[in-house]
């Protein structure tokens, strides 16, 4: 019999959190209030006059081997290099990982020192795991790509499982292609991961504001 609630005590209960939030709401204005009586700034002025930091999270970024090497391709260095510097500068955290490693093996020596050179605080290195190798296959078991694309879909697993914000790639047939990103996401969401967003260096352009 201790479990049951009379209607009248809910009613009370709900009344009494319904008095509690009306005061907190209260006494956040009468702060303001006073803040502004005080040093005649409103609250954004006081973030702004004492540079109060907002902190924000870094985007965290994969990167597959063919943004590597993109960096020296005529096609498509005007966009990876830029991408490259704000790397550099520590806009971003970058996710590599064996799969890149082992591609970029046989690469020319000046095509494996972009990766080399980068920060180690910038970045996160992944490693394949079972998990990666099971959803690369259900990948290719739905025919979202074919059994050759079998890299192309570990890169697709690793950023999906490690959360990235972003996988970026100049792979256009196989990765940044609404078709397959329809299909990569599709069975991510039936796995219980989350949409994974799939973009070329071309959008990660700067603009100025008056552009």
């Amino acid at each position: 019999m201790f479990g049951l609630v009379s209607p009248r005590l809910r009613q009370a209960a709900g009344r009494c959190t319904q008095v509690e939030g009306q005061h907190k709401r209260r006494w956040r204005i009468i702060g303001l209030r006073v803040l502004y009586k005080l040093t005649g700034q409103t609250f954004f002025d006081y973030l702004c006059n004492h540079q109060v930091k907002i902190v924000t999270m870094k985007q965290r970024i994969y990167i597959d081997t063919s943004v590597v090497g993109g960096y020296h391709d005529a096609e498509f260095e005007s966009y990876t290099v830029p991408l490259f510097e704000r790397i550099q500068n520590g806009e971003f955290t970058v996710l590599l990982s064996t799969v890149t490693q082992d591609e970029l093996e046989n690469a020319p020596i000046h095509v494996q020192e972009l990766i080399r050179n980068m920060k180690n605080e910038f970045t996160e290195f992944l490693i394949i795991s079972d998990e990666a190798v099971d959803l690369a296959n259900e990948y290719i078991n739905e025919r979202v790509v074919g059994q050759t694309c079998y890299a192309d879909c570990l890169h697709i697993a690793l950023a999906t499982i490690h959360r990235a914000d972003f996988l970026i790639s100049w792979n256009f047939k196989h990765i940044v292609n609404v078709r397959r990103i329809m299909g990569y996401n599709s069975i991510n969401i039936r796995n219980g991961y989350k949409q994974l967003e799939i973009r070329s260096p071309r959008e990660f352009e700067r603009y100025e504001d008056n552009e």
